[in-house]
């Protein structure tokens, strides 16, 4: 017996297995490391470039930092004004100038999707809500910027589009728009009779009601301008250059003559 516990003894030395005994099974497991190793889930890890050591983890260069070497411990920012794309990041070469993707007012989605980073000077398709536009159109294309172009609503209405010739009727062209057009500039609103421009000082004024909204009114006195009748197109001139046209609006003058 003596012999047997002996041979079982040493069996269990090589083998690394005390369960004979009551020990259970040895741990392979390590509980230390040298440096600059990590342990991660038992193991001694090296981190890999991209990433800096954690407590027990190796974790990933947050955007806007990179590690370009293993087994840092803490990753290094990129110089002022430039970022990272992604998480990760393992050179100083992926430090870049970059636009964050900005939903613009009334726009309903963007390709790239709103908070997205993106190379500086990448092109960003946005769709506008429903009724709204950039230059006549409800889905347009422009470089990343910080200060996307504002979709616009722009309608025109006229009090009557049959009156009399000595009546007359006002056109009013509203702009729903989180960029005020200027309310001072009479070019800001313009009016077009069957694609000519009319000599008009209309400027755009603030709807008391909403601070989004704003009016140009352009009144047509048939009893001075019996040739009054056509198509009037309001357009408004928002930051200078985007010029959003309404549809156009009929209007006509029904002449009544006396005879002695």
């Amino acid at each position: 017996m003596y012999v047997y516990l002996v041979f079982a003894a040493l069996w269990a030395c090589v083998n690394g297995n005390w369960g004979f005994f009551g020990g259970g099974t040895a741990s392979e497991t390590e509980t230390t490391c040298e440096s600059p190793l990590i342990l991660v889930d038992g193991v001694c890890t090296e981190c890999a470039a991209g990433t800096y050591k954690g407590t027990d983890s190796c974790i990933d260069c947050a955007i806007g930092y990179y590690s370009d070497d293993v087994s840092q411990d803490e990753c290094t920012e990129c110089d002022s004004g430039l970022s990272t794309l992604s998480t990760g990041s393992t050179d100083s070469s992926d430090c870049i100038s970059v636009c964050t993707v900005t939903l613009p007012t009334h726009a309903s989605s963007t390709i790239p999707t709103a908070g997205t980073n993106v190379a500086e000077g990448t092109d960003v398709t946005v769709t506008c809500d429903s009724g709204f536009q950039v230059s006549g159109s409800n889905t347009y294309t422009e470089t990343c910027s910080d200060s996307p172009t504002a979709c616009l609503s722009v309608s025109t209405t006229v009090s009557s589009n049959t009156v009399f010739e000595e009546d007359s009727t006002t056109f009013t062209c509203t702009v729903i728009s989180s960029v005020a057009p200027s309310t001072s500039d009479a070019t800001a609103c313009k009016w077009y009779k069957d694609s000519s421009l009319l000599d008009t000082t209309a400027t755009f004024s603030e709807s008391s009601d909403s601070s989004s909204t704003y009016t140009c009114e352009y009144e047509i006195s048939s009893a001075e301008d019996v040739d009054s009748e056509g198509d009037y197109t309001c357009e408004a001139v928002i930051n200078g250059n985007d010029e959003q046209s309404t549809d156009t609006v009929s209007f006509y003058v029904i002449g009544i003559y006396l005879y002695g």
